[in-house]
C-alpha cells in the first residue's frame, strides 16, 4: 500500500496528514501517554488528556487551547456546552474548566486516592466520579458550593464506569460489576461477581440503554443486558475472545482490550487493544464488521463524534512489556469512518 505523508506545525503541535488506502487521516502528536479522547456533544471539538498533566482542545486537527492540571490526568469529559470540560486524575480532585472565560473551578478534594473516571449526566446536570479509593461521588457544577452532593462506597478500586439515562454501571477490582438505579445509588440493582477472569479495563453502555459491554486485560469482551423486570425477557448475555493472534511459533498471543466506544447511529461498537488494532462489532448479530490496520503500538482510547462519521483513535504505549527505549510515539488519529466500516451488511440479502 502506498502511503503519503505531509507534516506541518499548527499552534505548537506537529500535525501529520496521511493517506492510506484512500483513507484521509489527521495525526496529532502528544508528549506523553494518552489517557482519554472525547469528542464534543455539539461539535467536532476533541479533548485529549495525558499523563503529562495536560488536556488539549482540538478543532478538527488544529489545537486551539489547552489547560494543565497539577498531576497526571486520567480522564476528561465535555459538559453540555463544548467550551466546558471536567477532568480528574492523580491529584484526587475534580476540576471544571471553561475555555471561554479561562476559569478553572476546583471542587473539594474528598477522594482519598486518584480519581480514575469522570462522567457527565446531561439530563440530571450532575458529574459522577469514580476513584481508586473505591468511592463513587456525585457533584453539581450548577451550584456555587463545590462540595460533593453524594458519596457511595464500593467494594474495591474503581477501574471503569458508564451510564445510561437511568442507570450507572461500575467496574471494580478485580473483575466485578455493579449496576445502580441513578435514583438510588445506595443499593446495587444488579451485582455480577467475576464477570471476567481477569481485570476489567473498560465499560460502555449501549446507546439504547439496554445493556453494556465490558473488556478485560485478557483479550475478552462480555456483552451484558440489564434485567427487564418481572417479565424476565432480557436477552442472554455472552462473552467472546478478541484481540488475539497466533505467534510464528504457534502460541496464542493475548492482548488487553483497553477501550470501547459506541457508534450511536448504528449502535455498533469499536474496541481498541494492545495489539494496536481497532475492531468494530455488531453485538446483536455477534459479528465483527471491520478491522483496522495494525498501528505501531497500543490503542489506549477511542471516541466517535456526534455525527458518527469520525473516530478518534489514541495510539499510546501502555507499558505492557515494561520500559522501551525509545518509547513509541503517542498519537491521536482522526479517522473518517464510513457506513461500510460501522454497519453490518448481510451479504446473502444483497441482490
Amino acid at each position: 500500500n502506498k502511503e503519503g505523508k505531509k507534516k506541518t506545525r499548527t499552534g505548537g503541535e506537529e500535525k501529520m496528514t496521511t493517506s492510506i488506502q484512500n483513507e484521509s487521516e489527521s495525526i496529532l502528536y502528544a508528549a506523553d501517554g494518552i489517557t482519554a479522547v472525547k469528542f464534543g456533544r455539539k461539535s467536532d471539538h476533541l479533548i485529549v488528556s495525558s499523563w503529562d498533566s495536560s488536556i488539549k482542545l482540538y478543532n478538527k486537527s488544529d489545537q486551539i487551547d489547552s489547560v494543565f492540571s497539577k498531576a497526571g490526568v486520567l480522564d476528561c469529559e465535555f459538559l453540555d456546552e463544548d467550551n466546558k470540560i471536567a477532568y480528574v486524575g492523580l491529584d484526587k480532585t475534580l476540576h471544571v474548566y471553561d475555555f471561554n472565560s479561562r476559569k478553572n473551578d476546583d471542587f473539594e478534594t474528598s477522594h482519598t486516592e486518584p480519581i480514575r473516571k469522570v462522567l457527565y449526566h446531561g439530563e440530571k446536570g450532575l458529574l459522577i466520579t469514580g476513584g481508586w479509593d473505591a468511592a463513587v461521588k456525585l457533584w453539581d457544577p450548577r451550584v456555587s458550593d463545590r462540595k460533593e452532593v453524594g458519596s457511595y462506597k464500593q467494594f474495591s478500586k474503581i477501574y471503569a464506569m458508564s451510564h445510561t439515562d437511568s442507570r450507572l454501571v461500575v467496574g471494580t477490582k478485580p473483575s466485578d460489576v455493579r449496576v445502580y438505579d441513578l435514583r438510588n445509588l445506595s443499593v446495587a440493582e444488579e451485582e455480577k461477581d467475576s464477570i471476567m477472569k481477569y481485570q476489567i479495563r473498560d465499560i460502555q453502555c449501549f446507546p439504547n440503554g439496554k445493556g453494556y459491554v465490558v473488556s478485560s486485560i485478557e483479550g475478552r469482551l462480555a456483552v451484558e443486558y440489564f434485567s427487564s423486570g418481572s417479565d424476565g425477557e432480557s436477552p442472554q448475555g455472552y462473552a467472546f475472545k478478541a484481540h488475539r493472534k497466533e505467534s510464528p511459533e504457534g502460541q496464542t498471543l493475548i492482548y488487553p482490550i483497553n477501550a470501547i466506544a459506541f457508534n450511536k447511529k448504528y449502535e455498533t461498537f469499536a474496541t481498541g487493544g494492545s495489539d494496536g488494532i481497532v475492531n468494530v462489532w455488531d453485538a446483536s448479530r455477534r459479528k465483527k464488521i471491520w478491522k483496522s490496520r495494525m498501528f505501531h503500538t497500543s490503542v489506549s482510547a477511542l471516541s466517535f463524534n456526534k455525527e458518527c462519521d469520525k473516530m478518534a483513535i489514541a495510539v499510546s504505549y501502555m507499558f505492557e512489556e515494561g520500559p522501551k527505549d525509545p518509547v513509541p510515539d503517542n498519537i491521536v488519529i482522526m479517522k473518517d469512518v464510513s457506513e461500510t466500516e460501522l454497519k453490518f451488511k448481510d451479504k446473502t440479502s444483497a441482490a
